[in-house]
C-alpha cells in the first residue's frame, strides 16, 4: 500500500482520442504535455496511426509546486487541452484521468470527465485517510540552488515553445489558477447603493470558489413600505439611476456584475438583500468564474 505523504498529489488514467492524421495538431498535443512539465505536472503523450494517448506520470506530485487548489489547475489546463481541437472533434475525446491530493488525515479525490461539448466536468470527494507528514524541508541554500536550475529551464523552454503556442495568455491563465484570489485585488464598486448600504467585509472561501461579503445597511435604507415611498419621493424626477436602485433594493434584489482586469464583462449575478429590511447587516456569498480572475464587483440594479 502506498503512503499517504502530507502535501503531494498522483495522477492515474489517461487522456485519449483522435488526431485524424493532423501533423500540426500532434505537435500541438506534444506542446502542451512539455508545457504541463513546465507547471510541475508530467505527461506523456503517445500517437499510434490516427489515435493518441496521454498518461501522467506515477508521481507523487508536490502539491506546492501545483497549487493551492490543484483539481482546479488540473481542470483548467485539460481545458486548454481540449480547445486545440475544431469543436467537432472534441466530443470524442475520452477522460478517465483521476487526481488524489494528500492533505493532514485527509485525500481530496477528483476525476476530469470530458463533457460532450468539450468542457471538463470535474467531480470531487474528501475521505479521511490516514496521512503521514513529510520529511523535514531541504536547507535554504539547496532551496534557492533548485529553484535557479528551475528558472534556467523554464526559460529556455518558452523561448522554444513562444514560437508556438500563445503562452502570454497561457501563463497568465495558468497563474491565475495557481495563485490564491486576494480580495484586495477585487475593487468593489456600490455607488448607486452608497446612500442605503456599505460594504463592510470581504473575504474569499479557502477554495476560492466564493466571494463573500458583509452588507451594512445604512439609517436610509428602506426598512418598510412607508419609509420606501417617501425616499421615493425625495430622489429627484432626472435622477434615474437613483430611482432604479432604491426600487431594486424595494423589490429585494440587486444586480452584481462581473469585470475582470481588463474592464470585459465576466459574468452577472442577482443577490437577495430583501432580509436588510429586518437586520442591520448580512453575508452574501457570490460564485466564481472559475477560468476568470475578476478584478471589479459591480453592484448594478
Amino acid at each position: 500500500m502506498n503512503e499517504k505523504i502530507e502535501g503531494t498529489l498522483t495522477l492515474d488514467g489517461l487522456i485519449e482520442g483522435k488526431v485524424h492524421g493532423n501533423g500540426d495538431l500532434e505537435a500541438r498535443l506534444q506542446e502542451w504535455t512539455t508545457f504541463m512539465g513546465s507547471v510541475g505536472l508530467r505527461f506523456n503523450l503517445e500517437v499510434s496511426g490516427n489515435t493518441f494517448s496521454i498518461l501522467p506520470d506515477a508521481g507523487p506530485f508536490q502539491t506546492a509546486s501545483v497549487g493551492g487548489a490543484p483539481d482546479r489547475v488540473i481542470a483548467d489546463t485539460l481545458g486548454q487541452l481540449v480547445g486545440l481541437f475544431p469543436p467537432e472533434q472534441r466530443r470524442g475525446i475520452f477522460s478517465t484521468l483521476r487526481s488524489a491530493e494528500i492533505r493532514k488525515g485527509q485525500e481530496v479525490q477528483a476525476v476530469y470527465p470530458v463533457g460532450p461539448d468539450g468542457s471538463i466536468q470535474v467531480q470531487t470527494r474528501v475521505v479521511d485517510a490516514k496521512t503521514i507528514a513529510p520529511e523535514s524541508p531541504l536547507p535554504i541554500r539547496e532551496k534557492l540552488k533548485m529553484a535557479a536550475i528551475g528558472l534556467v529551464g523554464a526559460a529556455a523552454l518558452l523561448g522554444v515553445l513562444s514560437l508556438f503556442l500563445d503562452f502570454p495568455s497561457m501563463i497568465r491563465q495558468v497563474a491565475d489558477t495557481v495563485r490564491p484570489l486576494d480580495p484586495a485585488d477585487i475593487t468593489i464598486q456600490v455607488q448607486a447603493y452608497e446612500d442605503y448600504l456599505t460594504v463592510e467585509r470581504v473575504a474569499i472561501d479557502p477554495r476560492d470558489d466564493v466571494l463573500l461579503l458583509g452588507i451594512q445597511r445604512s439609517d436610509r435604507y428602506p426598512t418598510s413600505p412607508a419609509k420606501a415611498a417617501r425616499l421615493l419621493r425625495e430622489v429627484g424626477p432626472d435622477d434615474l439611476t437613483g430611482r432604479l436602485a432604491l426600487e431594486a433594493l424595494v423589490r429585494g434584489y440587486v444586480r452584481c456584475e462581473l469585470f475582470d482586469r481588463e474592464g470585459r464583462f465576466v459574468a452577472v449575478t442577482t443577490l437577495r438583500v430583501r432580509d436588510l429590511e429586518q437586520q442591520a447587516s448580512l453575508d452574501l456569498a457570490i460564485p466564481l468564474p472559475r477560468k476568470v480572475r475578476i478584478a471589479t464587483l459591480v453592484f448594478a440594479y
